[in-house]
């Protein structure tokens, strides 16, 4: 009879201790490893297009795998007029699809940003660099503009923005580039239109047309009003590393507590209390979504899968640490997830 009851209650008891948004264990597995990909450093930072990923390998180069195929082309050095440009130490990067543009940070000396044309990408070829202002950059991004300018042989210039976090500084400059025939290509840095002191370390940011936001390790994470640069600041448990904003929400990495949401549909005076929080095993170090899913990147935790169709009450679907030992970084694409490990990036497809 004892026996009985309790084959009556335990499932009660099962749910009863699950945690909010975890999936119940019936075998199924949201997260299925495809496979790794080998490459020579520390995955650092890693960003998809339609075509390609584009992997920051440390101090080992840089790496374009194209999505398909999965062949990766490492890059280690950049030509240029006088014979070419070794890639040291490279902790971010971004592209910019339109004119074929990959920038990344160079951080042997002091941290620059180095953009290349790999119109050819099996012979990228060196473009320019920012003209200081810049130090410790933890995130980077690039998108065209439609501004174009002539140059001084009457062709059109390419325009595009890039926005850096910089120490304590969200930065965005603008910058162009043409080519002259057999000599180095001939760039415009037109220097900073933005430069906003937000008073603490900046971990990574998004923004919207009105709106910054930005990780501010054991600050929290602030909101940066464009038209006048009023921030308002909300404290977290853990350090913010990364965040994304999904709709009104604000899904926020801190490092030791997990992943945090947060409802901030009145930008100027948002919730500050949280209206979802997952643990996780390791820390919370990076994040991204594409559509429904959202992934984070949790070193030694693996990477955990979160179900955002509804991006005020997300779904926990699966979880991975089996494939690699640290997961320093990750983004979703078209329903595939890839991770950014030590020597690898581990790519999986999303099961329904």
């Amino acid at each position: 009879m004892r026996k009985l009851l309790y084959l009556l209650i335990a499932p009660l008891l099962l749910v009863a201790c699950a945690e909010a948004g975890d999936p119940f264990s019936d075998g199924h597995k949201a997260l299925v490893w495809n496979q790794n990909i080998g490459i020579n450093g520390y995955a650092q930072d890693l960003k998809t297009n339609d075509q390609y990923l584009f992997v920051a390998e440390d101090r080992a180069g840089v790496s374009v795998i194209d999505r398909n195929t999965l062949e990766r082309t490492w890059i280690t050095s950049l030509a240029n007029s006088t014979g070419s440009q070794e890639l040291i130490d490279n902790n971010n990067i971004a592209y910019d699809a339109e004119h074929k543009i990959l920038a990344f940070t160079e951080s042997d000396e002091a941290d620059q940003v180095i953009f290349a044309s790999i119109e050819d990408i099996e012979n990228p070829y060196y473009v320019g660099y920012t003209l200081g202002g810049v130090s410790a950059v933890s995130e980077l991004r690039v998108k065209s503009v439609e501004e174009i300018i002539p140059n001084q042989v009457g062709q059109a210039v390419p325009i595009f923005e890039y926005t850096l976090a910089s120490g304590s500084y969200l930065k965005k400059g603008s910058y162009g580039y043409y080519y002259i025939p057999e000599m180095e290509p001939d760039y415009l840095n037109l220097g900073f239109s933005m430069d906003i002191n937000v008073e603490n370390r900046v971990n990574g940011f998004d923004e919207d047309d009105l709106f910054y936001y930005v990780a501010s390790g054991q600050r929290g994470f602030k909101i940066i009003q464009k038209a006048d640069t009023t921030i308002v600041d909300v404290n977290t448990l853990g350090d913010a590393q990364k965040l994304s904003v999904v709709g009104d929400y604000l899904y926020v990495a801190c490092r030791q507590e997990g992943l945090f949401v947060y409802d901030i549909k009145n930008r100027m005076a948002p919730n500050t209390e949280p209206i979802y929080h997952k643990s996780v095993s390791g820390i919370a170090v990076d994040i991204d979504y594409d559509g429904d899913y959202l992934g984070l990147a949790c070193s030694s935790g693996g990477v955990y899968l979160f179900n955002i169709s509804d991006p005020a009450e997300p779904v926990y679907l699966d979880k991975d640490d089996s494939h690699y030992s640290h997961a320093y970084c990750v983004d979703v694409k078209d329903n595939r997830v890839y991770v950014g490990g030590r020597d690898m990036v581990a790519v999986y497809s999303i099961a329904n």
